[in-house]
């Protein structure tokens, strides 16, 4: 025995398509306000990108020069401190008696030093 179509169910089978075209129309314009929306936000994102860019290149910049000014000063403080090593070096060797009066002197003063403390 089969089901025979009632007013109520032949009236919500004719709603249906009715519905689904509703509902497509509704999403349609719903993907078309996205579309809008992402046209009109897409300068400010391509702006903050390129300020993005624009500051990791600064950065990258300011790494790379202070790291090639570091690298000068290192340079500069070992060759200072070979030459100052030098020159002690020279005074040791052409004034042998005045260095060992120094250096016993030195450490008379930094034991009376330590002593009081």
């Amino acid at each position: 025995m089969e089901a025979q179509p009632t007013p109520a169910n032949s009236k919500a089978a004719d709603a249906m398509p009715d519905l689904q075209q509703r509902i497509d129309r509704a999403a349609t314009g719903v993907h078309a306000a996205i579309d809008s929306a992402s046209g009109a936000a897409r300068p400010t994102l391509d702006r903050y990108v390129a300020e993005a860019h624009d500051l990791v290149d600064r950065m990258a910049d300011a790494v790379s020069a202070s790291g090639a000014s570091l690298d000068s000063k290192t340079s500069e403080a070992s060759q200072l401190g070979r030459h100052a090593r030098d020159e002690v070096r020279g005074y040791i060797d052409r004034h042998p008696v005045a260095t060992l009066g120094l250096a016993l002197g030195a450490g008379f003063l930094l034991s009376r030093l330590l002593r009081r403390l």
